[in-house]
């Protein structure tokens, strides 16, 4: 699973795979995270996206796996599993970690209320987004000098 990373997202160089108890709620759901805050979507993607279930340790996982990671999101939820989480650095990744288990945390408060929960406006998703792949680049300039 983590080789599926490194070989179809040369940005990535940290890899955190958790169990996590908010995100890990909302795997056992089936249910991802939208775009609800700016700082989300700027490190971590457009959303958090499911990967579908399939066994630890096996090809179907892997193959999950890598045909998910391709949108160049930085978190991804497992169904009935847990969570990865990526980052250009090790800081960067749990950085990340914590910020997915905040909104993990937050969208399962505001799902309770059974009010509708607001997304942020998509141009704003877009801005932010564009940022992260920006930063991702300038990363992957700088190893290469």
């Amino acid at each position: 699973m983590h080789a599926a990373v490194y070989q179809t997202r040369p940005d990535v160089h940290c890899i955190i795979h958790t169990h996590q108890p908010y995100a890990s709620a909302l795997a056992l759901i089936n249910m991802p995270i939208p775009a609800l805050f700016d700082e989300q979507v700027r490190f971590l993607g457009r959303s958090v996206d499911i990967i579908s279930y399939a066994p630890s340790g096996t090809g179907f996982l892997k193959n999950a796996v890598k045909a998910k990671v391709k949108n160049n999101n930085n978190a991804f939820i497992l169904q009935n599993h847990g969570v990865l989480v990526f980052g250009v650095t090790m800081e960067q990744a749990i950085h990340n970690m914590a910020l997915l288990e905040k909104c993990a945390l937050t969208y399962l408060l505001a799902l309770m209320t059974e009010k509708k929960v607001s997304k942020i406006p998509l141009p704003i998703r877009e801005i932010a987004f564009a940022k992260l792949r920006a930063d991702e680049k300038k990363f992957a300039e700088i190893k290469n000098i």
